[in-house]
């Protein structure tokens, strides 16, 4: 099975890092504030599962995510919360694979699951019930993040294959397509309406910016490949991935203004998730195993 988290930023994590240690970062040039440094609380893993992937992370500190079971052929969702794990399946799925993507503070989850046409089908679950979502005619569809408004962004295909980033606030949906880009997603949303959009330029690079309604603000790790921004909070606050000009990848944080880098050349950790009480949630590799991480700052 392909890396999860590929299926929409078309990345593979790789390489080992030290578990359980405070991270040093590497701070892209910007003015001088007060740095900030990220320490790993804890390492998550599904028992029983082959691979973890925690995903987003609520302003009570549930975690959601997916995991790979026994079999390495059937992917599913997970709830963490209260040191337990829960399967979150949607039952309208194939049963191959269940993504959950985020998390709000009333504990709606937003996901997506595979059909058996093999296509992504977007989901909302709230109070034991699973509703597919997503603008009629898509071809295919994923919900990525939920704001504690209800207000859900994620990204749809229509029948020409063109992706679109799209936003729901319950009763209209909203097509998000960056001027000038190609096959927008939208991949975050905050409780102040500031949406992270990722996309392609022209020339093939993935990069990112923060949507306020009339303006977009480039998310964009100098000398980067490629950036791909995730989850946002209500300061501004951005969980990112990026690649460098040698193929490396890091995580990253954009906090007041610069991009706060982690991960070291010879491991491989993406940032995903993030909540209003600076804690962050992400996917790491250490030797062979794929794991989840939840990170303070």
């Amino acid at each position: 099975m392909r890396p999860l988290i590929s299926r929409m930023a078309g990345f593979a994590l790789i390489g080992a890092v030290m578990l359980l240690c405070i991270i040093a970062f590497v701070i892209v040039p910007a003015p001088a504030q007060t740095k900030v440094q990220v320490r790993i609380d804890e390492i998550i893993a599904v028992p029983n599962s082959t691979e973890t992937q925690a995903l987003g992370i609520s302003d009570t500190g549930v975690i959601v995510g997916t995991y790979v079971d026994s079999s390495r052929s059937k992917a599913h969702g997970f709830k963490l919360a209260n040191e337990k794990f829960t399967t979150v399946d949607d039952p309208n799925g194939s049963g191959l694979q269940t993504v959950c993507w985020d998390i709000n503070s009333k504990g709606v989850i937003v996901g997506s699951y595979l059909t058996a046409s093999n296509l992504d089908q977007a989901f909302v679950y709230r109070d034991g019930l699973f509703t597919d979502i997503g603008p009629a005619g898509s071809d295919g569809s994923q919900a990525f993040a939920i704001n504690n408004n209800g207000d859900i962004v994620g990204q749809y295909n229509d029948s020409t294959g063109n992706g679109h980033g799209f936003l729901w606030n319950g009763a209209v949906y909203t097509t998000l397509d960056v001027p000038g880009g190609t096959s927008t997603f939208a991949t975050g949303i905050n409780d102040n309406g500031k949406i992270v959009l990722e996309y392609y330029e022209p020339g093939g690079d993935r990069v990112s910016s923060i949507y306020n309604g009339s303006t977009y603000k480039p998310i964009i790790v100098r000398d980067s490949i490629n950036t791909l921004a995730f989850h946002i909070n209500n300061h501004a606050d951005v969980a990112a991935y990026w690649t460098d000009t040698n193929g490396h990848e890091h995580a990253a944080l954009h906090y007041a203004g610069i991009y706060y880098s982690f991960g070291g050349r010879k491991g491989a950790i993406a940032a995903t998730g993030i909540n209003n009480h600076r804690q962050i949630v992400g996917s790491l590799t250490s030797g062979e195993s794929l794991n989840g991480f939840r990170a303070t700052y």
